[in-house]
C-alpha cells in the first residue's frame, strides 16, 4: 500500500458489507473487486465516516486507488499559463535588448 493505493484479499464466509477503515469521500477513491471496478454509487458511507462495499461469498482481491480531484482538469490551464508566462518573459527580454542596443 501507499497513500493512494491499497490492495488486499478477503475471504468472505458469506456475502455482505466489507468495512474499510478508510475515510469515506464521495469522489476520489475507486474500488476494484477481482479486477472489476465497483460503480461509485455502490461505495457506501459506513459508521458515520468510513467506507464500505458489498462483496459476495468467497475469496476476493480488493484494490483501492485514490485520484486527487481536479488534477486532470487543472493540467491544461496550468500548461497554458506556463506557455503564456514564458511568452511574455521572452517578449519582455527581446524588447529590453532592443532598448539597450
Amino acid at each position: 500500500y501507499n497513500s493512494n493505493y491499497v490492495k488486499g484479499t478477503v475471504d468472505a464466509k458469506e456475502g455482505g458489507l466489507l468495512y474499510l477503515s478508510i475515510l469515506y469521500q464521495e469522489k476520489g477513491w475507486n474500488i476494484w473487486i477481482d479486477g472489476k471496478q465497483v460503480p461509485s454509487d455502490q461505495i457506501q458511507k459506513v459508521n458515520v465516516a468510513f467506507t464500505g462495499v458489498n462483496v459476495t461469498q468467497g475469496k476476493h482481491t480488493i484494490e483501492l486507488r485514490y485520484t486527487t480531484m481536479g488534477v486532470k482538469e487543472g493540467i491544461i490551464p496550468s500548461a497554458v499559463g506556463i506557455v503564456l508566462f514564458v511568452g511574455v518573459m521572452w517578449n519582455y527580454r527581446r524588447k529590453r535588448r532592443k532598448l539597450t542596443q
